[in-house]
């Protein structure tokens, strides 16, 4: 009879959790240890590859944080040892840093990939969540709703190999510093007032179009669900970057070898090719681009500039244009123009440019 009686406050237990709370699961699929960090709930675990973390947010949680950190040395109390590793890295992690702890209550010290979120806001109708780079890149991230809708509710990600593309005064070991943490200043960190993105804040964004790039950043990278209907789950390294892979060629006579050096774009399977001279002592492991392939995107221009020849025209100052995509060309859409252009790294990437009287950034 006792068991009788219990069973049904078991279940109403179980069922007053489940709908008070939102379960978050952490998986990391990177091969490096990951030791992954969530405020103010959660705390942090390390995570090898393949394993995955779970923990519960109440519902109204608000300016929820999750990311990953890399190279940390932790005692068996979860804090910083004092062997070598810490003189080098004094922070205890080398990226993502909260502290010299393993269970983290503050910020994370950039760089780090950040995933943000709120639960149930504005009379409990609205989860809120986002990726930014705004505290710089370490970590290929994604981040999901268990259950997606046709909505803005669905999975984002920033999964480019941003750390290997980083522009010179951005690098750092591990990660790709933002311009405010390498310059500072109200041009790079908007501390006050208005402000607009910058030479710098357009890499990250050309990259990974889904994260913030900058703190004004809100227009295209906030996303919501509707508040109580999903659980959501976070992935360090969702797509493996691929090794960067070169292909030696050698030529018998000059006249071929600067035609494919200089008269490019070439493509295979619809990827445009880096083309590059031999160096002496090359090093696959360590070699760097000064020029690369992105995709520009017009986002309010009119149909009639849809043309390759005005396009590239109009793209002279950002690079070297390559080709418009196929949506493009066929006017399929008319809400943006799309435009592969090769970029020079070495030098500031351009933000915005004027299309007649109107700016296109």
């Amino acid at each position: 009879m006792d068991c009788l009686t219990t069973l049904p406050l078991l279940l109403l237990l179980s069922l007053f959790t489940s709908s008070s709370a939102v379960n978050f699961e952490v998986y990391n699929n990177c091969s490096y240890t990951v030791w992954a960090a969530a405020t103010p709930i959660g705390g942090g675990q390390r995570l090898k590859n393949g394993q995955s973390w779970n923990f519960d947010v109440p519902r109204g949680t608000k300016m929820g944080r999750i990311w990953g950190r890399r190279n940390c040395n932790f005692d068996s109390r979860g804090e910083g040892s004092d062997i070598d590793f810490d003189r080098i890295f004094p922070n205890t992690c080398e990226t993502g840093d909260c502290g010299g702890v393993l269970q983290c209550t503050g910020l994370g010290k950039p760089p780090n990939t950040l995933v943000e979120f709120a639960l149930n806001q504005f009379n409990n109708n609205l989860d809120f969540f986002d990726i930014s780079n705004v505290d710089d890149f370490n970590i290929p991230m994604r981040f999901a709703p268990t259950k997606p809708d046709a909505g803005k509710c669905h999975s984002i990600s920033c999964t480019a190999d941003i750390v290997g593309q980083c522009p010179g005064l951005l690098r750092h070991p591990v990660g790709c510093n933002n311009p405010c943490t390498t310059f500072g200043g109200q041009e790079y960190c908007c501390t006050s007032g208005t402000c607009g993105p910058t030479d710098y804040s357009m890499f990250f964004k050309g990259l990974c179009p889904d994260a913030y790039s900058y703190p004004k950043d809100d227009a295209t990278n906030t996303f919501t669900c509707p508040g109580g209907t999903t659980n959501y789950r976070v992935v360090f390294c969702p797509e493996r970057i691929k090794e960067m892979r070169y292909k030696e060629m050698r030529f018998n006579n000059k006249t071929d070898y600067l035609h494919i050096l200089l008269d490019g774009p070439w493509k295979i399977f619809d990827n445009y090719l880096v083309t590059q001279r031999w160096q002496p002592k090359f090093d696959p492991a360590k070699a760097k681009f000064s020029k690369m392939a992105v995709w520009v995107r017009f986002p309010r221009l009119s149909v009639e500039y849809f043309r390759d020849d005005i396009i590239k025209s109009v793209l002279e100052d950002v690079g070297k244009p390559l080709g418009l995509d196929q949506t493009t060309t066929a006017v399929v859409k008319g809400r943006y123009a799309r435009v592969a252009v090769e970029v020079d790294l070495n030098k500031p990437l351009v933000s915005e440019i004027w299309v007649e009287d109107q700016i296109q950034s």
